[in-house]
């Protein structure tokens, strides 16, 4: 891992070029992260990029992925909060100079939304389970949940029983 400290300060060009390459090559890996199925193959262009990271293996002359990686991908809401391509295309608008979320296009907002959603989902998964009667509340007829700031067609008012249901 790269360390993020007053250490890793580049002090020379050739530094410099090798931080760069470095970011390159990560940036690329994270591509390659962010297109793979977990329940498919891992093809040996991506293979080879993940198995560098320690993101896959060679197993039967092909190439799979990490454990660690498959369990993290093998939940829905955990890879959708990752938010992988919202994440490249964003950093592509920066690089263009342009701050702020207005220049980023539609489907980059509707994807930082549906991350946000699912960490909501995550989060409520642990977090109804830690505050008591919170699970049978909401569970409750008439009960409903009112997420502000998230994408509407994903979870903006729903009832508590649909939503217990739909992080269970």
């Amino acid at each position: 891992m790269l360390p993020l400290s007053s250490e890793a300060t580049v002090t020379t060009a050739s530094a410099a070029v090798a931080r760069i390459h470095y970011l390159v090559n990560a940036a690329w890996s994270l591509a390659a992260v962010a297109v793979v199925d977990p329940s498919a193959p891992v093809g040996a262009d991506r293979g080879r990029v993940l198995a560098a990271w320690g993101l896959a293996t060679i197993k039967d002359g092909g190439y799979v992925l990490a454990p660690g990686l498959a369990g993290l991908l093998a939940d829905a809401e955990q890879a959708r909060f990752l938010n992988l391509v919202g994440h490249l295309r964003q950093a592509v608008t920066a690089a263009t100079g342009a701050t702020g979320w207005h220049h980023n296009d539609d489907e980059t907002l509707l994807e930082q939304g549906r991350a946000s959603v699912a960490g909501i989902r995550l989060g409520m998964r642990h977090t109804l389970r830690l505050l008591e009667g919170l699970c049978e509340g909401l569970a409750e007829p008439g009960a409903e949940v009112l997420d502000v700031g998230s994408v509407p067609e994903a979870c903006s008012r729903r009832s508590g029983a649909a939503l217990v249901q739909a992080i269970q």
